[in-house]
């Protein structure tokens, strides 16, 4: 076993931490429990004592696809910190580029408690979102083990047709060893992604308020936890491109549903600011995704090109291309054209 010295993310002081199986090193990103939350933290140098006064936490596990700091540069970060007597945390913005920082999500879930107040409209919102029909799920699971786990109760069906995840069934199917089995990880992974919403879409929609009501009802739980980089991987025209799921209310669906149903080609939306015409040009786009066809969206002033880029992403994972102005129609027209053949790839 090994003790370390660590910076941990938001913080300017160092932390001990016990590396207990000797797997970790100088300059490795690492998670680590800080105050009762996940944070990310970077290994400094090795601790020059093995008894302390203090418990020792241990550390978690290094950080998904992270790139480690040589233990040279380290020491070099080191004597900087000491020679200009500075913050290392001040240090570590400057000399580590930003793509390198750790991150974090932010998301609300449903506690069990929560799942019972199925009248409330931010429940019955996330109640909704977790549920997905036989020809969704069968994209991603065999037809023989939808079936299977419908019969042993760890996938259930409501009156609607829909088919919902039972995370109480981990605790009801003692034969079953959900951590070996990889379809059974991969079907709570999947559901449990449904189960989360990202802090700032959910306080888009109902009011902060209301959202604080039920997290100190306990119905509701905020999470904040390190967000660990992930390998590329290719973009599917499918309902995998789509994560947020925006629910319009009952005026913005008629609109949806009239241009949807109509033979028209085009359609003029009318309506304040706030009142929520860009939900409907989501929902659509999503709606356009989904029936294997594709969606230019032209942002009206490019100051506001940034937080649309964000939200665009938010809703459709990676699958946002950003066309310049500064080409000419025909330019524009040549790049759509190569990027929905397929042969430019998004970015």
């Amino acid at each position: 076993m090994r003790f370390y010295k660590l910076c941990v993310d938001g913080t300017n002081s160092f932390f001990t931490y016990c590396d207990e199986n000797d797997e970790y090193k100088i300059g490795d990103r690492v998670v680590v429990n800080f105050r009762g939350k996940e944070h990310g933290a970077l290994i400094v140098e090795l601790e020059n004592k093995n008894e302390f006064e203090f418990k020792v936490l241990p550390i978690k596990r290094k950080l998904a696809n992270e790139i480690s700091l040589d233990e040279t540069y380290m020491k070099m970060l080191l004597w900087v910190r000491n020679y200009y007597m500075c913050k290392f945390e001040q240090i570590l913005k400057a000399a580590i580029p930003s793509d390198l920082k750790v991150k974090y999500d932010e998301v609300y879930k449903l506690t069990e408690i929560g799942r019972n107040d199925y009248k409330n409209p931010i429940v019955n919102y996330f109640l909704e979102r977790e549920q997905v029909t036989k020809p969704v799920l069968r994209k991603h699971f065999s037809n023989e083990f939808i079936k299977s786990a419908v019969e042993k109760n760890i996938l259930t069906v409501n009156m609607n047709k829909k088919i919902c995840y039972n995370f109480k069934s981990e605790l009801n199917c003692e034969n079953i060893n959900f951590s070996e089995n990889e379809d059974l990880k991969k079907l709570k992974d999947y559901f449990t992604r449904k189960s989360e919403m990202m802090k700032t879409s959910l306080e888009n929609k109902f009011s902060k308020k209301d959202i604080e009501k039920l997290v100190k009802d306990e119905k509701l739980i905020f999470i904040k936890r390190v967000k660990e980089k992930e390998e590329k991987k290719e973009i599917l025209k499918s309902e995998e491109n789509i994560i947020e799921n925006a629910v319009l209310n009952e005026e913005q669906q008629k609109v949806r549903d009239e241009i949807l149903n109509s033979d028209k080609k085009y359609f003029l939306i009318k309506g304040i600011t706030g009142s929520g015409k860009t939900e409907i040009y989501i929902n659509l786009v999503r709606e356009a995704l989904l029936r294997g066809k594709g969606s230019l969206f032209l942002v009206p002033e490019i100051s506001l090109t940034p937080q649309m880029v964000e939200r665009f992403k938010r809703e459709f994972n990676e699958g946002v291309a950003i066309l310049h102005s500064r080409l000419s129609n025909k330019e524009r027209g040549e790049e759509w054209l190569k990027i929905y053949s397929g042969e430019k790839k998004l970015s």
